[in-house]
């Protein structure tokens, strides 16, 4: 049940809040009585902010939902409605990985995580909290395990930026827990917003950093053995679909909702650019053009292109 709890505390917000402590308001006072906003911030990547105001006078603000980059910066300036009089405010806030319904084309085309020409055995994995806590499965739900007959390389599927990575979990034989806590794991953000996980690395594989930028078709790590004779890591794209439920203290197993949605890729394979099928195997494709699509100049040049 304790991996069961840990595969649903993840599942539930997909990393969920980011960690306590990783971003930070703070405010201060200008001369003209505006209120800057301000956030430094610990993690890579785009984080959603969310203000919620318990006081807020001589001033107003409509967006009190933001996406911040970089380490530091301005989130809002609060402007007084009086300029002769201070603003009176207090606020607390939450913040959550990813940006807030980001732009998605349906028509981008992935790579398979794997080495070109490497046999890779597609299956679907199930919502465990529709199994075991009654909730409903997301409309938009899709994980795919892939796997390989021998240990493998396990390559990026699209240029990014690496978020998160663990890298010392042990290995266990457990299908139901390769999403959780204990699974040796890589989160990296893609240009257009969306975040793809790589779930179920061999401990110590992984051989790239937080703060990394990827390209189709490097090296991430090793899968980990699954069963007697085969070796799968899980897969997903997702991105931040909902905040509404934010600040509440009250969600439990059952009813609570996902912060995050699901995307289905295509993909290119052997049997052209298509969405993965369950219980199908395919060939790993990759060309030049999947791996150029997302290169800046500089690293077109830094590959002889």
């Amino acid at each position: 049940m304790r991996n069961l709890l840990s595969f649903f505390l993840i599942l539930i917000v997909l990393v969920s809040t980011a960690q306590e402590g990783n971003l930070k308001l703070s405010s201060k006072r200008n001369s003209d009585k505006s209120i800057d906003i301000e956030y430094e911030k610990m993690e890579a990547g785009s984080s959603t902010v969310i203000l919620k105001f318990k006081e807020l006078s001589n001033s107003s603000l409509r967006n009190t939902v933001f996406t911040v980059n970089g380490f530091s910066g301005n989130i809002v300036t609060l402007q007084p409605i009086n300029k002769d009089q201070s603003i009176t405010y207090s606020y607390t806030y939450r913040y959550v990985r990813g940006k807030l319904n980001p732009k998605i084309s349906k028509d981008f085309v992935y790579a398979l995580p794997y080495p070109v020409s490497t046999e890779v055995a597609v299956r679907e994995a199930g919502f465990l909290r529709s199994k075991y806590f009654g909730s409903k499965q997301p409309e938009d739900w899709k994980v795919f395990y892939l796997v390989t007959k021998e240990q493998s390389i396990v390559t990026a599927s699209r240029k990014g930026l690496v978020l998160q990575v663990e890298n010392d979990k042990e290995e266990i034989d457990e299908e139901r827990v390769s999403y959780s806590s204990e699974s040796n794991k890589i989160i990296i953000e893609h240009e257009d917003g969306t975040l793809a996980m790589y779930s179920g690395f061999a401990k110590g594989s992984i051989n790239v950093r937080v703060g990394e930028t990827v390209i189709p078709g490097q090296e991430l790590g090793r899968n980990m053995k699954r069963g007697n004779n085969q070796y799968a890591i899980s897969f997903s794209v997702y991105y931040l679909k909902n905040v509404d439920q934010i600040f509440e203290e009250n969600k439990n197993v059952t009813t609570a909702e996902s912060y995050y949605g699901w995307v289905n890729p295509l993909f290119i394979t052997n049997a052209g650019n298509i969405n993965l099928e369950g219980k199908q195997k395919y060939e790993v494709q990759l060309s030049d053009e999947i791996i150029q699509k997302e290169l800046s100049k500089r690293e077109l040049k830094k590959l002889g292109k």
